[in-house]
């Protein structure tokens, strides 16, 4: 194989893809399933919706992960059985359900870490190293 990386910076919260040609290019033009994504996580936690929205909408990302500065590790993978229209359709639903519950700063995060839990019904293999 010819590997290739590329460091994207960011800021809290954000990384910024779309201001790396090299990256951007690599994501959007990259065969199926080739790219491994690897990012981390100061605040130690779980993908972000953003994260996850990311994976799922560029089909040359194969896994993502998130490391933590505890040492923490999560990896999400696609599986061949993988229902991207399913889980955004039951994301946004869900995510809808917590704003109107009254958590709007958050609803976003409570719903994608409820999606997260039940992953492989989607045909997403995640897990915590």
């Amino acid at each position: 194989h010819n590997w290739k990386s590329v460091v994207i910076e960011g800021e809290r919260g954000i990384v910024y893809i779309n201001h790396n040609t090299q990256a951007k290019s690599m994501i959007r033009n990259g065969y199926k399933n080739s790219i491994l994504y690897m990012h981390n996580h100061p605040s130690t936690g779980t993908f972000s919706a953003d994260d996850v929205k990311t994976f799922l909408l560029n089909e040359s990302i194969f896994i993502m992960t998130a490391v933590g500065h505890d040492g923490s590790v999560y990896v999400l993978q696609k599986t061949p059985k993988l229902n991207t229209e399913r889980f955004l359709e039951d994301y946004g639903s869900l995510a809808k359900d917590y704003k109107q519950k009254g958590n709007v700063a958050n609803n976003g995060t409570l719903a994608i870490n409820d999606m997260l839990k039940k992953a492989h019904e989607y045909g997403l293999i995640m897990r915590k190293e």
